[in-house]
C-alpha cells in the first residue's frame, strides 16, 4: 500500500495540518495576528518537511506493510 501512494497523495492526506491551523487561529486569534506573513511560510514549510520526513521514514521501516514504526532490534 505505502508504495502506491503519490507524494501529492501524501500532501493530501495531512490535511490534519489545515485542520491544526484553523484551531490555533480560531482559539489564539490575538496571537495570531502578531506573527507575520514570512513566519507563517516558513512555519508551513517546516511542518510540510517534517510530514514528510516521517513519511519517508515510516515507509523504510514498514516497507510497505502494515505494522509499527519501531526499529527492529
Amino acid at each position: 500500500m505505502a508504495q502506491q501512494l503519490t507524494p501529492l497523495q501524501a500532501l493530501f492526506s495531512s490535511g490534519w495540518l489545515l485542520v491544526a491551523g484553523a484551531l490555533v487561529i480560531y482559539l489564539f486569534p490575538s496571537t495570531v495576528q502578531q506573527i507575520g506573513l514570512s513566519q507563517w511560510i516558513v512555519a508551513l514549510i517546516l511542518a510540510l518537511l517534517a510530514t514528510d520526513y516521517m513519511r519517508r521514514l515510516l515507509r523504510r521501516h514498514l516497507d510497505g506493510y502494515t505494522g509499527d514504526g519501531r526499529r527492529s532490534r
